[in-house]
């Protein structure tokens, strides 16, 4: 039975990836157990050629795939700071739910020479399976 006061419930997780440049190119995050995805954070590493340079988050879950929002990051490099994306509804608790398994994919559009860092926030959910 799991202790609802343990650090794995009760500390936010978070895990880096950097993208690539290229119109369309993915970044994917899989969960290894079920948790709620609370934000996705940006931090621009090269700046976007085009000011409507945006990522396109969405969950995928089996064969369904469903969008999660879009965020801007235009022209901006490092200067313009970490970027947020909430996702879900402002509820509480805010988020959106991820079986083991479940893919977060993070989606370039047009612009072909955006590089950022992505950075889901998530928490692990108390009936999730844990590797022994």
């Amino acid at each position: 039975m799991p202790r609802y006061d343990h650090p794995n419930f009760i500390v936010r997780r978070d895990l880096g990836k950097t993208s690539t440049a290229g119109a369309s190119s993915v970044l994917r995050f899989a969960s290894f157990v079920r948790r709620r995805l609370k934000a996705v954070h940006f931090l621009p590493i090269v700046a976007g050629t085009a000011t409507a340079f945006t990522v396109a988050a969405a969950s995928i879950s089996g064969t369904t795939t469903t969008a999660l929002g879009t965020h801007t990051l235009g022209t901006a490099a490092v200067a313009g700071g970490l970027r947020t994306l909430l996702v879900g509804t402002a509820n509480s608790p805010r988020g959106v739910t991820f079986a083991a398994g479940d893919l977060l994919t993070l989606t370039n559009a047009t612009d072909a020479t955006g590089v950022y860092e992505a950075i889901p926030e998530y928490e692990a959910l108390p009936d999730s399976a844990f590797t022994a």
